[in-house]
């Protein structure tokens, strides 16, 4: 089955990830280095799936097994005492075939 379509990436989750969205990591990989909860903005989707990932000033590109496993939407959400990050589903946009 294919997961990506050049310009999005469907997750296990049955997350969409599309160019420009921010992606949190949810597993520590030290090979990729990457952590847990860290956040990122999708810049890129590799013809194997792989998922280009940008943030404060690095880039890392995550093979495609890890992105479709391990990363997820990501949105801002402010509490009243810190700002933290959570992860959530977006609905499916219209004329898109879903995964």
């Amino acid at each position: 089955m294919r997961r990506h379509s050049g310009d999005s990436l469907a997750t296990t989750r049955g997350e969409q990830i599309e160019l420009g969205d921010r992606v949190a990591t949810r597993h520590n990989d030290a090979d990729l280095d990457v952590a847990s909860r860290q956040t990122w903005t999708a810049a890129g989707i590799g013809e194997d799936g792989s998922l280009v990932l940008r943030g404060k000033g690095r880039d890392r590109v995550i093979p495609a097994e890890y992105a479709v496993m391990s990363a997820s939407l990501a949105a801002d959400v402010e509490s009243a005492s810190e700002q933290a990050v959570s992860v959530f589903s977006r609905p499916a946009r219209a004329g898109r075939p879903t995964p």
